[in-house]
C-alpha cells in the first residue's frame, strides 16, 4: 500500500513503464478514494475525510480554548474498495517481481 491514490497512480505508471503488469505481477492499493482514474481501476482504502477534518478541528478548537486535549489515537472507520489493481493470491505467479 502507498500513501494516497495520487502516489499509487504514479507507482502504477512507473510499473507500466517498466513492463510490470498490474495486478498480474504486483498489486497496488491506494488510500483516500479521491476518484483518481487509473488503468486498471485502483483498489483503495476509503476514509471519511469529513470526519477526520471534524475531529482535527474539534481538537484544535479545544486547544485554542485552553482545554486539555488527550494525546493518543483516534480510530476512524475505513473501507477497502476492491477494484482491478489487486489480484487474489491464487492469481499471482509463484514468484513475484519482489523476490
Amino acid at each position: 500500500m502507498v500513501t494516497n491514490d495520487y502516489v499509487a497512480r504514479g507507482v502504477m505508471e512507473a510499473l507500466a513503464m517498466a513492463s510490470i503488469p498490474v495486478p498480474q505481477q504486483i498489486s497496488v492499493v491506494g488510500y483516500d478514494d479521491l476518484g483518481v482514474k487509473t488503468t486498471p481501476p485502483m483498489t483503495t482504502i476509503r476514509v471519511d475525510l469529513d470526519e477526520v477534518g471534524r475531529l482535527a478541528l474539534e481538537a484544535l478548537y479545544r486547544r485554542i480554548e485552553g482545554m486539555q486535549v488527550k494525546a493518543g489515537q483516534t480510530i476512524v472507520p475505513v473501507e477497502l474498495v476492491v477494484r482491478g489493481s489487486t489480484a487474489s493470491r491464487e492469481m499471482l505467479p509463484e514468484r513475484s517481481v519482489l523476490d
